[in-house]
């Protein structure tokens, strides 16, 4: 059954844009109408030169004409990538109205259907039937184009590639297409589908040799190497390797990829090839951010410290609101995978009457597996708060665990997946902590694709400290929320305990966002959102508060970056924000 007509008008009026444009041509003005079914009208709009050509002040009324002649046919090979292979399409032009009238009406017919599809496995994996039968089972899971679906291009095109993918990826690296054939019927309406893939021989790992290394230790990259000679090969581990290196502050590039030779034994050596990032970095940076002001950064770093490969990394950071000092050595990643970072940093704030200055002495662990994260992190620290002239000295060794999960189907723009993380620790009086207490935390952020090529963000926050003691616990243990990255419309970190003035951290927090984002330029985004929660001493005196607010997205190169003006009802006042993404 057809879909109900969608009815596109574009209106374009080409104007010179200088006055030696205006001397060459004659401006243009016309009006374009496209009559089509709704999702095949957007697909015409969308490709069809009669519709790019607009606003070009270039086009004449002889290319005009030339572009009216063109559209059926160019619509038609359109219509085809559908499915559809018998339409009727007719252009119609009124040249006595102003602005010039022209009409694309389209009559899809019925769409084209699979009959039958040839999938063949060939090549030596035919003698291994366990192996073919899985390979088979998989690929036709997700085979986009069963016998009696509608034929697609863009569907076929995808089944060949995922399909290819299936093989090549793991055992048969050197997979490749030998037959490949759509057989379209418009008589009959019918499409019989034809792919025989060729899977070559099924390769183990050879030895991997290690190039470029000059002044950095060997242990950076072999300890890192989980791949082992005489292992089926798994296109996935040399990317993971690719980019566990290519991690490494000590490198600027790597490059891990399989030599296949063409006669038995079937061995590929795998080679790493790296260069080297200099010994020795120095930065400074200024920025402002809306959270805590304006910025000054000095960092320095040092990638060989003692000859061993260990990474020294000091950082100076002054803020309107917060200053701090970070010194760190990040050891190499140890043969059972794991990076061992110890740091000590200083750090001061101001913040929404409360004066805090704290110093840290820590050591972490840190196991990166694929998709999930975790972590060891053993502190010490001890801190001064102040405010109104009253102060407390809480001080606290203690103990945290870290679990982060990702799956994102792109990095630096993700539109389906979701990021997770969860905290536990705490501290003990019998273990030179002045108070006894265990804090539990949790977030996460949802990605979720829309149509029209929207996208929903969902996220939500929770964490509670438990502890039979009012005093006697640092403020990191301790919750704040408002500002970027947490309920916008509020200042920073201005939702808490109030009292005299001053905003004191609770023992529970909970928040939770939900943003919607619609295309309106090549890398913008529109934004609306609702953010709501609180901080306080417990749950039955959190009084949430709401923030409303729309923004705009830029996706850059390095990441989303995102600039918001909220509304804070609960306190009747806008609150702009800046952020890059929405951080975890």
């Amino acid at each position: 059954m057809i879909s109900p007509c969608f009815i596109a008008s574009l209106a374009i009026s080409l104007v010179p844009v200088s006055a030696m444009a205006a001397s060459r041509v004659t401006p243009i003005e016309y009006r374009v109408e496209i009559v089509a079914p709704a999702d095949l009208a957007s697909l015409l709009e969308k490709h069809l030169e009669l519709v790019k050509w607009r606003g070009d002040y270039r086009l004449t009324v002889e290319q005009l004409d030339r572009l009216i002649e063109t559209t059926p046919e160019q619509a038609a090979g359109l219509l085809a990538t559908e499915g559809y292979f018998s339409p009727t399409i007719s252009v119609q032009q009124d040249e006595q109205q102003l602005p010039r009238q022209i009409r694309v009406v389209v009559t899809p017919g019925n769409p084209v259907l699979i009959r039958s599809v040839d999938l063949r496995l060939e090549g030596p994996i035919a003698d291994d039937a366990n192996r073919n039968d899985e390979l088979a089972e998989r690929i036709d899971a997700q085979w986009e184009l069963p016998t009696g679906t509608v034929f697609r291009q863009s569907s076929w095109e995808r089944s060949k590639s995922m399909a290819l993918e299936r093989l090549s990826s793991r055992d048969y690296p050197t997979a490749r297409i030998i037959s490949s054939e759509a057989r379209i019927d418009p008589q009959t309406e019918s499409a019989d589908l034809v792919l025989h893939i060729d899977s070559g021989p099924a390769y183990v790992y050879g030895p991997v040799q290690i190039e470029g290394l000059r002044r950095y230790p060997e242990k950076l990259v072999t300890n890192m190497i989980r791949i082992e000679p005489g292992q089926p090969y798994r296109r996935r581990q040399l990317l993971t390797l690719q980019s566990d290196i290519q991690n490494l502050p000590q490198f600027s590039a790597v490059v891990v990829e399989a030599e296949y030779p063409d006669v038995p034994p079937y061995i590929a050596p795998v080679h790493v090839r790296v260069d080297e990032a200099p010994l020795h970095r120095v930065g400074v940076g200024l920025g402002y951010t809306t959270n805590t002001g304006f910025r000054t950064t000095l960092d320095y770093r040092y990638l060989n410290l003692f000859g061993q490969g260990l990474a020294f990394t000091s950082k100076l950071n002054l803020e309107q609101k917060e200053q701090g000092l970070d010194l760190g050595v990040a050891f190499p990643r140890t043969e059972a995978g794991y990076d061992f970072t110890a740091y000590l940093n200083g750090k001061t704030s101001s913040i929404e009457g409360l004066d805090t200055t704290a110093y840290t002495l820590g050591l972490s662990r840190v196991r990166q597996e694929f998709r999930l994260e975790r972590s060891m992190i053993l502190e010490y620290q001890t801190e001064e708060r102040s405010a109104g002239g009253l102060s407390d000295k809480p001080t606290a060794l203690t103990f945290n665990y870290v679990l982060k999960h990702r799956e994102l189907d792109n990095i630096r723009d993700p539109r389906q997946g979701h990021l997770a993380q969860f905290e536990i620790g705490g501290g003990s009086e019998q273990l030179l902590s002045d108070a006894s207490f265990l804090r539990l935390y949790g977030k996460a952020l949802q990605y979720q694709r829309l149509p029209f090529d929207g996208l929903l963000q969902a996220r939500i926050e929770l964490g509670q400290t438990f502890s039979g003691q009012t005093g006697g616990i640092p403020s990191d243990w301790l919750f704040r929320a408002g500002g970027s990255n947490s309920v916008r419309g509020y200042d920073y970190e201005s939702l808490g305990i109030y009292r005299d003035g001053t905003v004191y951290p609770g023992k529970v927090i909970g928040t939770a966002s939900l943003e919607y984002q619609h295309p309106v330029l090549k890398d913008w985004r529109a934004a609306l959102f609702a953010d709501y929660g609180g901080a306080a001493a417990s749950w039955g005196e959190l009084d949430p508060v709401l923030g409303l607010g729309l923004g705009a997205r830029w996706v850059s190169p390095v990441g989303t970056l995102g600039a918001d003006l909220a509304y804070g009802l609960d306190r009747e006042q806008w609150r702009f924000s800046l952020a890059l993404g929405l951080a975890l």
